[in-house]
């Protein structure tokens, strides 16, 4: 078998960190620099040593020395020219991060390959021609921060979600347990007097920095629509963060007055940045784009106009730095979304002109997507966000997505049928509503929503091992849903979690009806596939490295196969999904299965991928290899079947693939 490929469109860029040295904006772009002048006038595009894309640039005052790194795991230490100094191999790649502690030594951040124990942070002497490792900690590390003398680390580790504080060696000088409500976030401030930390819950968190003790009101509850990723001091006792998506605000941290509020770019906020070298001025970067606001300090004030962003993104680079995340067939359509919050719709027949049809733009960080049709004209897309959003966009009425459910949690995955709404949640939590296209089109998404379902069907693992808690630190806080599939009489649920079950839940009563134990690592994505007109099989792939083929309502399973070698170095299956066509079900009408060899060969496929971009190809029938090749550079973020020859994909190397199977 042949995938005959064609990169179909690629998704927005991303800003890394963006340092403010005395006279210029530094911004990461690719595997290069973009350098913005003082007054925005002009930029200059900085080639690098970097082969991958950097996710991080840091800046010294003291040095005049910058620090990148990048998602292979090389770091590079450059002059104030932005010559390189010397490079090398970080631990544990992809990086995250790379913070100057003082001007001899530096902290970097892995988010490392495994996914349940994802970051390692290493602390480097900076010589004059090369680094030395002084220590690292392993752990679930989230986020890390420098200030002064000491280093601040939070993690995933236990429900604790410690905080803790090391030297300047990496010895630990002080840990707290229990100091998050909830899972802790990416934002952070620091300044002589106060840290303020954010939580995913939406507020934030106030210490003191000498004491490192909570303030009596610290939970600061107000508080945003959407996860702060990005906080500033504007004065030592009043920050600045974005509520909303084109909403951001000014707090006064004692009072918990509102001070200011002013309009922004209408896209989640990854920097911000007020410093003196700038006094009039306020940078915010988004995930595509760079943004310069007059800010009068005195006064609380900032004014953005138009003229204020400075594009940092091209449609016309194949190599991004934004992930692409969902992606979902309607008949003659293809709908992809990416991390930056855009959403394409493509005509999948059209391979000479590469463009989309429709566009728009969330704010939100896009995780899972879904689409229906009908005959009468309805075309509704859903789309499910990181913040816990689902959005309707009707794209062949124009006009903007708008949100119409909100979850405390991510949506991790979103699946319909002509009646049925149905999503799940980082939470371990199982949704489901009824559904009326129509009116849905008509009142665009204000009603034709009917909620059905909601249970918490994986529920966290209070029993949690010590080996478990090293290897999935999170299962004794929630055991998240990475995938659903409805069953094909639409009464049914599949869903599989982080907690390595997969489980069925009758949506009528809400009982689940059966629980399915055989992978050992997390399930990643599960199928149900309709064999026969009686019968019905579930597919469902792992961490371990294997599909499981199974009958839904009892406990023997059909096969077991592992990934063949060349797509086997990370072990890991991301996305699944089964080529094959409605007349396969006729084809296997009369027959009486007892196992997989009684299908017809050729009948259905399994189509998988993986986290170093392989698409594998699989009969159900014979277990044959038909297809292992790596068609992406990045990580499968998405995968969807059309029919019995088309595979659509979308990466982290922030392409999308049709691809047509040809025997």
């Amino acid at each position: 078998m042949i995938l005959q490929c064609t990169c179909f469109g690629v998704h927005t860029t991303t800003l890394g960190a963006a340092p403010i040295s005395n006279e210029e904006i530094y911004v990461s772009f690719n595997c290069c620099i973009r350098k913005w002048s003082k007054d925005c006038s002009s930029s200059t595009t900085i080639p690098t040593f970097h082969k991958s894309f950097i996710t991080f640039i840091s800046y010294d005052k003291a040095s005049s020395c910058f620090a990148t790194c990048d998602w292979e795991g090389m770091i590079g230490l450059h002059n104030s020219a932005f010559q390189l100094l010397y490079s090398f191999q970080g631990l544990d790649p992809p990086l995250a991060a790379v913070k100057f502690h003082n001007s001899y030594t530096l902290l970097v951040l892995s988010r490392g390959k495994n996914e349940y124990n994802p970051c390692t942070f290493s602390l480097y002497n900076l010589g004059t021609n090369s680094a030395t490792l002084i220590k690292s900690i392993t752990g679930n590390y989230y986020q890390c921060a420098s200030f002064q003398n000491f280093i601040y680390t939070w993690n995933y580790l236990e429900p604790e979600f410690n905080f803790d504080v090391w030297d300047a060696s990496l010895n630990l000088v002080k840990s707290f347990n229990r100091l998050f409500e909830k899972s802790p976030g990416v934002g952070y401030a620091i300044n002589k007097e106060n840290i303020i930390l954010s939580y995913e819950n939406r507020s934030l968190l106030w210490l003191d920095t000498a004491t490192l003790k909570e303030h009596s009101s610290h939970h600061l509850k107000m508080i945003s629509n959407s996860k702060i990723w990005a906080i500033v001091f504007t004065s030592p006792y009043t920050i600045l963060f974005q509520k909303s998506l084109d909403n951001y605000v000014i707090m006064d941290i004692r009072s918990k007055d509102i001070l200011s509020t002013f309009k922004g770019p209408s896209q989640f906020s990854c920097f911000i940045s007020y410093t003196p070298s700038f006094p009039n001025s306020l940078w915010i970067a988004t995930v595509e784009s760079l943004s310069v606001l007059s800010f009068d300090i005195a006064l609380n004030k900032a004014n953005y106009t138009s003229e204020s962003k400075l594009e940092c993104s091209s449609q016309n680079f194949h190599f991004h730095e934004i992930s692409c995340c969902g992606i979902v067939f309607n008949n003659s359509l293809l709908i992809t979304g990416d991390l930056g919050g855009n959403i394409f719709v493509w005509d999948k027949d059209n391979y000479n002109n590469v463009s989309y049809h429709h566009r728009t733009n969330i704010g939100d960080g896009i995780r899972s997507l879904a689409a229906y049709s009908n005959d009468g004209g309805s075309f509704v897309v859903f789309i499910g966000t990181l913040s816990g959003y689902i959005f309707v966009w009707l794209p062949l009425k124009g006009g903007d997505a708008i949100p119409i459910i909100h979850k405390d949690d991510s949506i991790t995955c979103i699946r319909t049928t002509d009646h049925l709404l149905c999503f799940s949640t980082v939470a371990g939590e199982v949704c489901a509503a009824d559904v009326d296209y129509d009116l849905i089109a008509s009142s665009y998404g204000t009603e034709g929503i009917q909620s059905k379902l909601q249970k918490l069907v994986h529920p966290p693992r209070s029993n949690t091992s010590s080996d478990d808690k090293i290897k999935f630190g999170s299962l004794a806080l929630k055991a998240e849903v990475w995938s659903i599939d409805l069953s094909p009489c639409g009464g049914y649920v599949a869903s599989s979690s982080e907690d390595q079950a997969v489980k069925i839940t009758d949506l009528a009563t809400g009982e689940t009806v059966r629980s399915h134990t055989h992978h050992t690592m997390a399930v990643t994505c599960v199928k149900w596939i309709k064999i026969t007109r009686s019968l019905s099989l579930i597919i469902s792939s792992s961490d371990d490295n294997t599909i499981v083929v199974r009958d839904p309502f009892s406990d023997g399973i059909f096969c077991q196969y592992s990934l063949p070698e060349a797509g086997a170095k990370f072990s890991t299956i991301t996305y699944l999904d089964i080529l094959y066509d409605a007349s396969a079900v006729d084809q296997n009408s009369s027959a009486t299965i007892s196992s997989l060899s009684d299908i017809r060969v050729g009948l259905f496929k399994i189509v998988y991928g993986t986290i170093n971009g392989y698409v594998v190809i699989r009969d159900l029938s014979s277990g044959t290899v038909l297809y292992n090749t790596r068609i992406h550079q990045g990580s499968i973020e998405g995968l969807s079947c059309f029919g019995n020859s088309e595979v659509g994909t979308c990466s982290s190397d922030c392409t999308v693939q049709i691809s047509a199977a040809v025997e």
